[in-house]
């Protein structure tokens, strides 16, 4: 089936239940699905459906083995392999799926913007209702905003100031008008006006959700939740100045202090306590709902005790952690791992995602490693506060200082200089970035911003990787750096037949 965008939104699909626990399901008329507040209520719902889904599964777990924080044991069977190798072409199921799941939660958003414009002119809505109106405004806004800046991320450059006006960014769509006419379709935008798009829609849900005050793992949107994306967007535009602002808002305030203690560290990370997070995702076995695993057979653990991983750490990787570090820690095991035709090997792995037992029948014997989603950790907005610092320049304390303070919650043996400057500076950003975000899907997008490429390194024990850890270098200007406009999309659309990302013109399945 062919999924292009405006073959995907000619119906949206009815919530059946206001409860986040039920799939969605019946189909609806683009006239006749928002008649209540109820009914907007139902719609809301889906919007924190849609956000765990960008936030969980291939699309945080693809961002890290593309890269070159792991290598594959010789028993992967390929799986992710096409990402390992950088071999993705225009008809990539990875792509074309992310960027269908943006582009159908950007048309949710603007079906439910449009429905309660309609229910706010009515005459007969109480004031009481309008505040739950405005309130469910907010959360539109800002899901249409982090739709389209994940889909910016991935598919359009990096951001650059003084080329923002001629560079593409993505097609924006800030109506609900399903249509088979070609001729009606839009074209890519420019980067400044694709940012512009998102940081307007961030401006209305900032004033919308004012009220929405922050609390520790809200499942709701908050101002707080708010204050986080715009800090991230603010970085992704070199604008270092209110990247600052608002990281430092959030971080100064202290209303999530970070975890210096390993017993609750291993509650965050295994038992979804919420410390820590400025938001965190409702999930609940009973109800049958729970995302997809962020662990794509990081530990391979098998009903018979054995140990099986697809993807191991690079050695590298695990020489960053000191002995100290409650990250190392409650983050990485030391197995023994045994192969097909009995190969065995030993090597340290990733067990961010370890699981939570309440998350999975309680008669299972190995874990399925479903955890909460976690989109938004006070550990970032540091990094993001320490990063704008640092690359703003004149205030290299204010970087050091943050950086400290993360990073002596999580080591008491940590160190920097107080008089780290330059590069220096940004090299231990880097590294604290990667220490602290592993796993959560930042690091493509890290070395993409950066202009950084990698070569892989020797791997922690080389008879049980199924190539040579070292056979591949990417430059930081290869083409793959932007993912492809779906092939589908580009027959389907006249007005981007001639933007596909440069490089993939002759890259054919």
């Amino acid at each position: 089936m062919k999924r292009y965008i405006y073959t995907i939104i000619f119906s949206l699909l009815l919530v059946s239940s206001c409860n986040l626990d039920r799939t969605p399901r019946g189909t609806i008329g683009s006239g006749n699905g928002i008649e209540s507040v109820s009914d907007v209520t139902n719609f809301d719902n889906m919007l924190y459906i849609r956000l765990r889904g960008l936030y969980a599964g291939d699309f945080i777990y693809n961002n890290e083995i593309t890269t070159d924080l792991f290598d594959p044991s010789i028993d992967y069977s390929n799986r992710g392999g096409t990402y390992y190798k950088w071999e993705w072409s225009t008809q990539d199921a990875y792509a074309t799926n992310l960027w269908a799941h943006c582009y159908y939660t950007n048309a949710l958003c603007n079906y439910i913007l449009e429905g309660i414009n309609k229910l706010e002119s009515a005459s007969d809505v109480s004031d009481s209702d309008k505040a739950i109106l405005a309130v469910y405004k907010g959360d539109a806004y800002f899901m249409r905003a982090i739709s389209m800046f994940v889909l910016t991320k991935r598919f359009a450059p990096v951001y650059n100031p003084s080329t923002a006006s001629s560079d593409l960014g993505v097609m924006i769509q800030e109506t609900y008008i399903p249509t088979s006419d070609q001729s009606k379709y839009p074209a890519r935008s420019s980067m400044e006006a694709t940012y512009k798009f998102i940081n307007d829609n961030l401006d209305s849900a900032e004033t919308l959700l004012a009220g929405q005050t922050g609390n520790v793992a809200s499942t709701t949107f908050t101002i707080d939740v708010v204050k986080a994306l715009r800090s991230r967007v603010y970085l992704n535009m070199q604008d270092y100045d209110n990247a600052i602002k608002y990281s430092t808002e959030l971080v100064d305030a202290g209303n999530y202090p970070l975890i210096s203690d390993l017993t609750d560290f291993n509650k965050l990370w295994t038992n979804d306590s919420g410390n820590e997070c400025i938001m965190q995702l409702w999930a609940d076995y009973t109800s049958s709902s729970l995302p997809a695993s962020c662990d794509y057979r990081y530990l391979g653990d098998t009903s018979d005790g054995l140990y099986t991983p697809d993807w191991i750490p690079a050695q590298w990787v695990i020489d960053l952690y000191s002995s100290t570090d409650i990250r190392y820690k409650c983050w990485f095991v030391s197995k023994d791992l045994t192969y097909t035709n009995n190969v065995k090997g030993s090597a340290f792995l990733l067990n961010k995602f370890p699981g939570n037992p309440e998350l999975q029948s309680p008669t299972q014997t190995y874990s399925s490693h479903i955890n909460k989603i976690k989109p938004f950790r006070i550990a970032e907005q540091y990094l993001i506060a320490a990063e704008a610092y640092a690359r703003k320049g004149g205030n290299d304390a204010a970087a050091i200082k943050y950086l400290k303070d993360l990073n002596t919650k999580r080591d008491p043996s940590y160190n920097i200089s107080d008089n780290l400057s330059g590069e220096a500076l940004l090299n231990e950003v880097k590294t604290s970035r990667l220490k602290e975000l592993i796993g959560e899907g930042f690091r493509f997008t890290d070395l993409k911003r950066w202009g950084d490429g990698f070569t892989r390194t020797k791997a922690q024990d080389e008879s049980i990787i199924a190539s040579p850890a070292t056979d591949l270098t990417i430059s930081s200007d290869n083409f793959r750096f932007l993912l492809p406009i779906p092939q589908d999309e580009i027959d389907a659309n006249p007005q981007i037949k001639n933007q596909q990302n440069p490089g993939y013109q002759n890259v054919e399945e």
